[in-house]
């Protein structure tokens, strides 16, 4: 995989009430998860590992299962030659293997600088097993 510029005529600009959302699936509650730091991300693992518990993502008509997400600051890829504070990748797998990606384009916001879902992640970066309060 290499760092890609996508043009943005071909992005998929997600916000509130996304078509994206209408493929989006939460199944349970899992609140157990590995926080790792690796040599270039912030990467919060072990998701696909929850029971019965699951966020799904319907491709297609294929049931992928969201097993991790990862951080890139700043953004790995591109939209138009711009360069974002930072880029969330959520994988979603087939059983065992990696099928698809979504990635997220995320820019800092000084008036409110604590995103409340990654607040929750951000002190258990140490490569042990949690459970989100």
């Amino acid at each position: 995989q290499s760092p890609i510029d996508l043009p943005a005529a071909n992005a998929a600009v997600m916000s509130a009430g996304s078509k994206i959302s209408e493929s989006l699936y939460r199944y349970g509650s899992c609140k157990k998860f590995e926080g790792m730091v690796t040599d270039n991300t912030w990467k919060v693992d072990g998701l696909a590992q929850c029971g019965s518990a699951s966020i799904n993502f319907n491709l297609n008509g294929q049931e992928l299962t969201l097993g991790q997400f990862h951080l890139h600051a700043p953004s790995e890829n591109t939209l138009d030659g711009k360069s974002y504070d930072a880029e969330a990748h959520f994988v979603y797998f087939d059983g065992a293997t990696p099928v698809a990606v979504i990635g997220v384009f995320l820019s800092a916001n000084s008036g409110n600088p604590d995103n409340a879902f990654l607040a929750q992640f951000w002190d258990h970066f140490d490569n042990k097993e949690h459970t989100l309060e």
